[in-house]
């Protein structure tokens, strides 16, 4: 996942999540399925495990801004983890 997403990369999230949509229309293939072959499978998961107390507190609070800045957070700590387990330098 880059640091900064600019708008043409939500609108391709955007487009990978519809399509993980519309998988689950076709019998036999998976919405989970389609996010591995776009390539999202692994930042979903993180995602998910993400959400704890702490942020849907604030997201049914309305301090929206906060929960995602704190995902955001969490997802480049996990990814910068990933990286270095990977011998890569930042």
């Amino acid at each position: 996942m880059p640091n900064k997403r600019n708008l043409k990369d939500y609108g391709f999230l955007v487009l990978k999540g519809m399509g993980m949509g519309a998988a689950d229309v076709v019998p036999g293939v998976s919405g989970g399925t389609i996010a591995f072959i776009v390539g999202i499978y692994e930042e979903l998961i993180d995602s998910i495990k993400s959400i704890n107390g702490t942020t849907l507190k604030q997201l049914f609070t309305g301090k929206i801004a906060a929960s995602r800045k704190f995902k955001t957070t969490k997802a480049n700590k996990i990814n910068e983890k990933r990286l270095q387990q990977k011998g890569a330098t930042l």
